[in-house]
């Protein structure tokens, strides 16, 4: 069995996007060596923040690089564990759709933790918490990049690999999510109120859009 197959790569769309991300994926860690390997090993992600924090999101082009790279692995990822149970079909057409939302979810979700940051007098706070989901994010996104990459060219006849990583991936990125929530309240006194608006919009939006994604396919 070859392990990459060149007519699979110029052919097909998935390893285009794959190889595409790796390529931004380089540039990215060639343009800004030092910041990527800190804000990806960084074990007091404060320290980051505090040199890079403020104008991370919007004025760099760090940010947006990593951004696109982890919703990139994310969604296409998505696509592929709904496949592995006959969910959809793998078109380029559904993951622009999915990735899409998530582009829309992201910056819905930075809009909103700084409107109420801004009105909970937390603006600071609130920047650091979506600093640390962002950093939690890319992390699982190198992790989900590596999975796809072994199954797109080695286990692309079976899903199995996929679907054992799936529960780790969810699980992990759950888990550690909550932690920085956790930290996020305990550092804020009115965050029961900023606590249940989160949880009631974001955190349970992409499953309302999921259900919608499989039922319209």
């Amino acid at each position: 069995m070859d392990w990459i197959s060149l007519n699979k790569v110029s052919n097909d769309w998935i390893s285009i996007i794959i190889f595409s991300n790796l390529i931004l994926l380089s540039i990215t860690k060639w343009r800004y060596d030092r910041k990527l390997t800190s804000f990806f090993k960084s074990i007091d992600p404060s320290v980051y923040f505090n040199n890079y924090g403020n104008n991370f999101f919007f004025n760099r082009l760090f940010g947006f690089n990593i951004l696109i790279f982890s919703l990139i692995n994310i969604s296409l990822y998505i696509i592929f564990i709904l496949n592995s149970f006959g969910l959809v079909k793998l078109y380029l057409n559904q993951f622009i759709v999915l990735f899409s939302f998530l582009i829309s979810v992201g910056f819905l979700s930075y809009l909103t933790n700084s409107l109420f940051g801004g009105m909970l007098s937390i603006k600071r706070e609130t920047l650091a918490y979506s600093f640390n989901n962002f950093r939690l994010l890319f992390r699982v996104s190198i992790f989900i990049f590596i999975i796809l990459f072994i199954h797109h060219f080695y286990f692309f006849n079976t899903f199995i690999f996929i679907r054992l990583t799936a529960f780790c991936v969810i699980f992990y990125y759950y888990i550690n999510g909550f932690i920085i929530i956790y930290k996020f309240l305990r550092n804020i006194k009115r965050g029961g109120f900023y606590f249940i608006l989160y949880l009631c919009t974001l955190k349970t939006l992409p499953w309302v859009f999921i259900y919608w994604f499989i039922n319209s396919n």
